[in-house]
């Protein structure tokens, strides 16, 4: 392991009101810790590329472990850094990094369950309260919503609560949560798994994101896959040119305005 990475692990710590740390509760920090340090490697260097964590050590006094990548990781410097300080304005209620999307800042509201549970929490050296809840749950809850419409891939299906499907939209690191309450909607959206979609409907949007975070779909329509789209060699021959070219053009213009 490198020297930077010793003399600079990520330090977790977790107690419960009876000095014990509970054994779910802290796999789920750790979880929570990794699933963030992923995430902001993600949005730094536009990869799904990333580093595993090792256990530098661990403290048999308490739940508390610090980590550290393996030997060699350049890139943990400024992994650590952005983490922590990431941590650090969320508890204090100070601007996170713009370079953290949706899903990275979601990624982090996974260290809420503890302090829900009145649990002692403490994320590279910064102890988590209520403020640290109330600054991510504004980051995250949708701040206006307007009518339209978003294309992406749908990928995850979930009929468990409420029907929804999530959608995978071009920009790297988006997803989009898209609520459906006509049942009948459901055996289209299964079929439509793995395809493009464009969804209509109201469109709820989060402070900073370019994407919806959510869509309440009214409908949608399904795009062809890309190899059945037609190429420019199958448009050709379809216009009959008769006549000097800027009178083509001009005539074409005037048939769309």
């Amino acid at each position: 392991m490198s020297a930077d990475s010793l003399q600079n692990p990520i330090t977790l710590t977790l107690k419960g009101q009876n000095g014990h740390a509970p054994l779910l509760e802290f796999l789920n920090a750790c979880g929570a810790m990794r699933n963030c340090l992923k995430h902001v490697e993600r949005c730094l260097f536009g990869d799904e590329e990333s580093d595993e964590y090792d256990i530098a050590d661990l403290r048999s006094s308490s739940a508390e472990v610090d980590i550290a990548p393996p030997n060699g990781s350049t890139r943990y410097p400024e992994i650590r850094q952005t983490f922590v300080g990431s941590v650090n304005n969320l508890q204090s209620g100070a601007p996170v990094d713009s370079r953290l999307d949706y899903a990275a800042l979601r990624s982090f509201h996974q260290f809420c369950s503890p302090i829900t549970r009145n649990a002692f929490l403490a994320v590279g050296g910064t102890v988590l309260t209520v403020s640290y809840i109330e600054t991510i749950d504004k980051l995250l809850e949708p701040i206006h919503k307007s009518r339209g419409s978003v294309t992406g891939r749908l990928e995850t299906i979930s009929v468990h609560g409420q029907n929804s499907f999530v959608l995978y939209p071009s920009s790297r690191g988006e997803e989009i949560t898209c609520v459906f309450l006509d049942k009948k909607l459901l055996p289209r959206v299964l079929a439509a798994v793995e395809k493009r979609l464009t969804v209509y409907g109201t469109l709820h949007f989060s402070l900073g994101r370019a994407y919806p975070t959510r869509v309440d779909v009214d409908d949608f329509d399904e795009h062809p896959p890309v190899d059945q789209l037609p190429s420019m060699l199958d448009l050709r021959g379809t216009i009959t040119l008769n006549g000097p070219s800027e009178e083509i053009v001009r005539a074409i213009r005037n048939e769309w305005q």
